[in-house]
């Protein structure tokens, strides 16, 4: 139930009936049943007064990780030095 400005209200409490003894019951939105504060019976409150469902747990996203980090790049940079001084021995190499 949203006022006329716009704004979201509050849920008022309302008033059941007990289908036992016929004793007002005042409900506050807490539940889709409720024992009647009289005789004990369990009044069923009409879905249009539960609650609103709880809202699904947030998952956190991982945080993403380098795709090389330090270990990586510098074997990399070893790699390219073991190939570049193997090609200058290779030509270096008698014909």
């Amino acid at each position: 139930m949203t006022d006329p400005r716009g704004r979201g209200a509050a849920p008022s409490p309302r008033m059941l009936k007990c289908p036992n003894c016929g004793a007002p019951n005042l409900h506050n939105g807490q539940g889709k049943t409720q024992a009647c504060s009289y005789c004990g019976t369990e009044i069923a409150v009409p879905p249009e007064l539960w609650p609103p469902p709880a809202p699904p747990p947030v998952t956190p996203i991982p945080k993403a990780s380098p795709w090389l980090g330090v270990f990586g790049c510098g074997m990399l940079i070893l790699m390219a030095l073991a190939v570049i001084i193997a090609t200058l021995l290779l030509n270096q190499l008698p014909k």
